[in-house]
């Protein structure tokens, strides 16, 4: 939960800063906020993937990557580590230029500088400290004017940061466009820990007035707290926090700084402390989910054509291999190996296709995988994390095709891409010697898989690879969506576009939306010609109305 501005003798560079107090007795209620609900201010990991940065699920962050932490960990619904180095950073939004972009990459879902515009943090951190804020517009590694940074501090212990994001440092690029990388540096201290609460990349909000009793003549500190239980304000409690002073029994609660909750006001003048407010429901905005047709996309080539999925349900599904040792299959159909020589660094073994494949067709590549050991970019032994799909095409025998980095964090991952990239040699690693074709208009001879580029025995395993279409519908198609708020009374309006943009598709389906998985035939109406559609959804419930496309397209015909 996020505190508010106006913290008195608690300011930082770009913010202001809210800190606990001591506990109190509760007393009775008196006062309450001018409104009894209101939606949430819009946040951008809600949006854009129906899932807030609240440290709920692993999902959240990479907390695998050596520059920010030792033995960083998710649990309780807050991101714990200790500090690797003096510059632990940490990517909301990561960008590794070189490496295709996964669905929750930067260049895969852009923040719109315009729609979101500070920066919210909860956090402890074990020590005060300089901190950073910095982001790209482009690609960071070629081109540094690209890149903007905002220097900050925090505080020793929990506190809430609300900081408008505008560069003043060297790297001066402005907050505005499209962002394609936000990185959050908490600390310039090696072995601090840090325990992060929330993070809202989020909008404006219009304030909402509370009126309240004073704990005293004059002046009071104004508090927040989630729970109103003054019991348990404790300093390792990041559920309350300070927000300011009132002089006048009236305090503007900054709405847009908080994810949804319940929040009461109380005040404190030394040790009296006033009585609770009524509560401030902060309703969350829908955060709509489009199941299918999801990137993943529909039918398998290998199910389809080869009529035997790549499950590794045997040896059959692995052709020539080499670099590889101790290949076995497990139980449940997981392919086990380690790297070894001659080129421990690539391993590798062939895809069993029965003849050539349609780049146009089957393009979009889904991997299930993962690796014992830690997680490493550096090269060398343990620093091979990537995966690779190479290819080979008709025409050009010679000329193997090798996609970007595909980067394995730790644990299982599942790597969704689309091969199909415009132009089609977008696709393809910008070191490959050979002539740079992709896989778009290609016709496909061969496939094969490095499972990483480690130099040490590493040990991997492959769960599953589907080669897929994009969802195909005659006179319509089954949508699966749902809102992962889970909140009753929402309404979903869907609709079918040309294009990716602009919200200016043809309706074709309204239904109220249910709890958990909602789904929909949706059809293809008569006035449209055949063709690829891209579906959207609007949601409308109390907290707000939300619009999210589909991440793959359809191919409708009548």
């Amino acid at each position: 939960l996020l505190g508010g501005e106006g913290a008195v003798g608690a300011g930082v560079a770009g913010g202001t800063v809210c800190t606990g107090g001591s506990t109190g007795p509760t007393g009775p209620v008196a006062g309450g906020p001018s409104r009894s609900t209101v939606g949430e201010a819009p946040d951008y990991a809600s949006e854009a993937f129906g899932d807030p940065w609240d440290y709920s699920n692993a999902e959240d962050v990479h907390v695998g990557t050596p520059q920010m932490s030792n033995a960083g960990t998710i649990s309780g619904g807050q991101l714990s580590y200790t500090t690797a180095t003096d510059w632990p950073w940490m990517d909301p939004l990561p960008y590794l230029p070189g490496s295709m972009p996964l669905e929750r990459d930067g260049p895969s879902a852009p923040v719109d500088t315009a729609r979101y515009t500070h920066l919210s943090v909860r956090m402890y951190a074990s020590q005060a400290s300089a901190a950073q804020i910095s982001w790209s517009t482009c690609d960071w590694s070629k081109d540094r004017a690209c890149s903007g940074a905002m220097g900050v501090s925090v505080r020793a212990g929990w506190a809430t940061y609300d900081w408008k994001i505008a560069p003043n440092s060297s790297l001066t690029a402005p907050w505005a466009g499209k962002a394609l990388h936000l990185r959050f540096l908490p600390s310039t201290h090696q072995g601090a820990t840090i325990r992060v609460d929330d993070m809202r990349l989020h909008g404006a909000s219009a304030a909402v007035d509370f009126s309240f009793t004073p704990a005293a003549g004059g002046a009071v500190d104004v508090y927040w707290d989630a729970d109103g239980d003054l019991a348990n304000n404790t300093a390792d409690n990041p559920g309350w926090g300070r927000l300011g002073t009132s002089s006048t029994g009236t305090y503007a609660f900054p709405v847009a700084q908080f994810g949804p909750g319940t929040y009461r006001l109380y005040t404190r003048a030394g040790s009296a402390v006033g009585p609770y407010t009524e509560p401030l429901a902060v309703v969350p905005r829908p955060r709509p989910v489009i199941d299918t047709p999801g990137l993943a996309g529909g039918a398998d080539y290998a199910t389809t054509v080869r009529k035997d999925p790549w499950d590794f349900s045997s040896m059959g599904d692995v052709g020539r291999k080499a670099n590889v040792c101790n290949a076995r299959i497990l139980s449940g159909g997981v392919l086990a190996a380690n790297n070894c020589g001659p080129e421990v660094q690539n391993p590798w073994f062939n895809l069993p296709n029965p003849g050539a494949i349609d780049g146009n067709t089957w393009h979009r590549l889904t991997v299930r995988l993962r690796y014992d050991g830690p997680f490493g970019l550096t090269g060398g032994p343990t620093g091979g994390a990537v995966a690779r799909l190479i290819w080979y095409v008709a025409g050009t025998p010679g000329a193997d095709q090798n996609v970007h980095d595909l980067v394995v964090y730790p644990g299982w991952q599942t790597i969704t891409v689309d091969l199909k990239t415009n132009p089609p040699a977008a696709v393809v690693d910008e070191t490959q010697k050979a002539q740079r074709v992709g896989w778009a208009g290609q016709t496909i001879t061969g496939l094969r898989l490095d499972p990483n580029e480690d130099e040490s025995q590493r040990h991997w395993y492959v769960d599953s690879v589907r080669l897929s279409k994009d969802v195909e519908g005659r006179g319509g198609f089954a949508m699966a969506y749902r809102d992962t708020t889970g909140l009753p009374g929402q309404t979903a309006t869907v609709y079918l576009d040309r294009d990716r943009a602009g919200a200016d598709g043809t309706r074709v389906a309204t239904q109220a939306m249910a709890p958990g998985a909602n789904r929909l035939q949706v059809p293809m109406p008569a006035s449209l010609p055949n063709g690829t559609y891209w579906p959207y959804v609007v949601v409308e419930g109390p907290g707000g109305t939300v619009t999210k496309y589909a991440a793959s397209p359809v191919r409708l015909t009548h």
